[in-house]
């Protein structure tokens, strides 16, 4: 019941090959979360931690959760829970580079620009509901795993 986390890219990749699947695409997540209407949250323009798992919601865990403990909108827990890998590579900006450099003991080599990086979305249950606006994302590299970024796996039509 709970997300796949603590897991690298390709970990998730190989996971969703396995399941006849693959990883959603920066455009695919972004739609499922945003809707037609284009929203800030799944569940629409509401500035309302209540409706995820997220650090300013009182009510929450503040620890990961079953993916069903909120409303399906349009998919389970869109936002919050745990951040979600997204397929396609991304540039990081130097900030992004100094920030996982300055993470002593996460990675065994500091992060550069030339290796490939990816975007989590969604937020997770340490992010407050301002930053998990569907369109936001962080940059990470390919390598690197936490235990509050996991994935979705998406199908093909």
């Amino acid at each position: 019941d709970l997300p796949v986390v603590n897991v690298t890219v390709a970990q998730a990749r190989a996971f969703a090959k396995w399941k006849g699947k693959r990883l959603a695409t920066q455009q695919v997540w972004e739609r499922t979360a945003r809707g037609i209407d284009g929203d800030r949250y799944p569940w629409g323009d509401a500035n309302d931690a209540s409706m995820a798992n997220l650090s300013d919601n009182p009510t929450a865990a503040h620890a990961l959760m079953p993916v069903k403990s909120f409303k399906r909108m349009p998919a389970y827990q869109m936002a919050g829970n745990a951040w979600e890998m997204v397929d396609g590579t991304i540039m990081p900006d130097a900030a992004t580079i100094e920030k996982f450099t300055k993470l002593a003991g996460v990675l065994d080599l500091p992060p550069t620009p030339d290796e490939k990086w990816i975007q989590i979305r969604g937020g997770s249950f340490k992010t407050p509901v301002a930053s998990a606006v569907a369109y936001e994302f962080v940059a990470i590299p390919e390598r690197y795993a936490a235990s509050d970024i996991g994935f979705r796996c998406a199908k093909t039509p």
